[in-house]
């Protein structure tokens, strides 16, 4: 139940021979009236990319969300929905990364 709180959905993803024929917008929309269903009033998102350096992809993503009507999770602050993680740290116990990296997290009123 979630209370009117906030929602998460993550690792989803559309085989690059796939994009662009709705299968990834299917995929979120279906995240997101899941957690309508229980009780969420807010979904969450977080994407980690280089700190120093632009990965196309990840930009790509960013503006797909921006799209889908995800914002910062502060309004209007980069830095204040941002964690910043080193390279060679852990992130969430788990990966290991090769590279300094924002953790950024992204909001949208269900």
């Amino acid at each position: 139940d979630g209370g009117g709180g906030v929602g998460e959905w993550g690792c989803l993803a559309v085989r690059s021979s796939h994009a662009g024929r709705g299968y990834g917008g299917a995929l979120i929309g279906a995240a997101e009236d899941a957690l309508r269903s229980r009780g969420y009033r807010h979904a969450q998102l977080e994407l980690l990319a280089p700190t120093h350096w632009r990965h196309e992809h990840k930009e790509r993503l960013r503006g797909w969300y921006g799209r889908l009507g995800y914002a910062l999770k502060v309004a209007g602050d980069y830095a204040q929905s941002t964690m910043q993680v080193k390279e060679g740290e852990e992130l969430g116990g788990k990966f290991e990364l090769a590279t300094d990296a924002d953790f950024t997290q992204y909001t949208k009123r269900l």
